[in-house]
């Protein structure tokens, strides 16, 4: 398995939207006779290509290979049917692919045509190997790197701007080889005025990874070497604020543009991810590079730390305001190591992983109540809510264009999928804390036919924290907040109250429903009663607590007085529920 593990790595940066793949084949008597590795999309697989390299000899042997075998097809047939016709007697395989079209589907084939699969040998330098695909398919966004360099007192440019050389030339060449490994590197339009990049690999790959550059309404240099497409190719990401003349120059030019709903880091990745890019490299002045991370763009650092002093108060320093006020809120992070680089010095770093949006093969703990939320049928109460909030945004939202919705507590997604099939234009984003929820709503969205462009997922720990809702908001405007399921998990409503405040605008539809609490004991037991002789029995439990915690109308009236939220309307549905709603203040 080292063996294939090597082998994968040869292809780093060059296999995306393809994870890094090799296998080794082994005879009968355990003797190698061949092996292979995924060197770019559109090529065979390693395994297929091992397998067809040893032809008759790998019958009765042993496939090492680092990540499970896929069984759909693709550019390539699937490789499960590959493995059954070559017929080894045993398949060894480090880590279950997470995409949705396999996960654990093509073990299971295997298993079931008699074959022995041996599984997780060297799992975690695989998921090492692979981190880049893993986040992708988990997160919706290709993974991150922000690099930098700086004096050893933290400056990256003196302050009249000069910044060329901080870093000596070892660093640099380092630099070349990690552009080579990502599938984007990507500026603003102030590092691009004044630094005008080549931002290429130098040619250590081919094709040279796509330069991006985000910019908000396109005010930028008319002379750049990114601009010659012959180099490499150029990207140019914008917002719905983007300049005319700027639109019409680039497409003069040749450059490809990118619309986005808002210029945001975030809006950028999962654009990238849609075009299969796998790892992205932020080589940004700080203002981006603050706004990449308040939004989750960045999973590792890149410092590189020069022996020299710039000193000055005016002096540039690598990141903007992070929004925090409390140290406690400062992400902490993972010394991944040091290493130096002539003069200079290379510390690696690497931000808390957000929780997977999909569970592993194994059961997750949860995945039984997330099922059973899943399979019951709240089509009638999920649909009422959609509607209800058409209502409110009335035929001025037309298809969505240019609109922001926000599912607070989503579970299985059934509310983000109707909003994003009502509303095909616009952008919905839904929030849970339970992992195994978002792995269904995420599953099923990969398998939404159309698509559901406009439709994203992420974990979250509720109450919010301030880092987290700065996130939300910078991703905003949100036109509007809607929730069947967050009122009864408040830890403290008038936190939650403001939170929703600093998240959406003035004028922003909100539109929430939950359990109310009944007026006396007797009611609650009666519900409860009735709730348990229909739901499934892993949810009773559930309901019965989250019926104990909720609150009457006349609370969330009182919340809402002292929230200075005058202008939001409460009323009761049926014996069950209360509503919400309203434009906020």
């Amino acid at each position: 398995m080292d063996r294939a593990l090597r082998l994968a790595a040869l292809a780093d940066g060059g296999t995306s939207p393809n994870p890094l793949v090799g296998a080794v084949v082994l005879d009968a008597r355990g003797q190698l006779v061949a092996e292979g590795f995924h060197r770019r999309a559109g090529e065979p697989h390693a395994e297929a290509l091992a397998l067809a390299r040893a032809g008759d000899r790998a019958r009765g042997g042993t496939l090492f290979v680092t990540l499970e075998p896929c069984c759909h097809h693709g550019r390539t047939p699937p490789c499960t049917d590959a493995v059954l016709a070559a017929a080894p007697a045993r398949v060894v395989v480090a880590m279950a692919d997470p995409d949705p079209r396999v996960a654990g589907r093509g073990l299971e084939r295997l298993r079931a045509a008699g074959l022995t699969v041996v599984e997780g040998v060297r799992r975690p330098e695989a998921l090492r190997l692979n981190s880049a695909f893993v986040h992708r398919v988990q997160q919706g966004r290709p993974e991150g790197w922000l690099k930098w360099a700086a004096s050893a007192d933290g400056r990256t440019a003196l302050p009249n701007g000069a910044s060329q050389w901080i870093s000596g030339a070892p660093a640099r060449d380092w630099v070349h080889g990690l552009r080579s490994r990502c599938d984007a590197v990507i500026i603003g339009g102030g590092t691009l005025r004044a630094d005008d990049p080549l931002l290429t690999s130098r040619g250590r790959r081919d094709p040279e990874p796509l330069r991006v550059v985000l910019s908000r309404h396109l005010d930028l240099p008319r002379q750049a070497q990114l601009w010659d497409l012959s180099v490499a190719p150029t990207l140019v990401a914008h917002g719905r604020e983007a300049d005319g003349d700027g639109l019409a120059w680039l497409e003069a030019l040749g450059i490809e543009r990118l619309p986005l709903p808002v210029a945001s880091p975030l809006a950028l990745l999962q654009a990238l991810a849609a075009r299969g890019c796998n790892r992205v490299l932020w080589e940004c002045g700080p203002a981006l590079a603050a706004a990449a991370l308040r939004q989750g763009c960045v999973q590792q650092l890149a410092v590189v730390q020069a022996p020299l002093l710039l000193g000055g108060a005016a002096a540039r320093t690598a990141l903007g305001d992070l929004g925090l006020e409390d140290l406690a809120a400062a992400p902490r992070l993972q010394d991944l190591g040091l290493t130096s680089l002539g003069h200079d010095r290379l510390w690696r770093l690497a931000l808390p992983s957000p929780p997977p949006r999909r569970p592993e093969p194994e059961l997750m703990e949860g995945d039984e109540q997330a099922a059973a939320y899943a399979a019951a049928d709240f089509s009638v109460e999920d649909g009422a809510l959609v509607d209800r909030f058409a209502v409110l945004a009335g035929e001025a939202w037309g298809d969505g264009q240019g609109r922001a919705v926000l599912d607070l507590g989503c579970g299985p997604g059934n509310i983000c999928e109707r909003l994003a099939r009502r509303w095909p234009a616009a952008r919905v984003l839904g929030l849970d804390g339970a992992a195994a929820m978002l792995a269904i709503a995420e599953e099923r969205r990969c398998r939404a036919d159309p698509p559901l462009v406009g439709l994203a997922y992420r974990q979250v720990t509720f109450p919010l924290d301030p880092m987290a809702t700065a996130s939300l908001k910078a991703e905003g405007p949100w036109d509007g907040v809607v929730s069947n399921s967050v009122l009864h998990h408040l830890h403290e409503p008038a936190v939650f109250w403001q939170t929703l405040r600093d998240l959406a605008p003035p004028g922003a539809l909100l539109l929430l429903r939950d359990l109310r609490r009944p007026a006396d004991e007797d009611q609650r037991r009666a519900l409860v009663q009735r709730h348990a002789a229909s739901a499934p029995a892993v949810l009773r439990h559930d309901f019965a607590a989250s019926l104990a915690a909720a609150f009457t109308p006349a609370e969330v009236e009182a919340q809402l007085l002292r929230a200075g939220l005058t202008g939001l309307q409460v009323r009761p549905l049926g014996d069950r529920h209360l509503e919400v709603w309203g434009p906020l203040p």
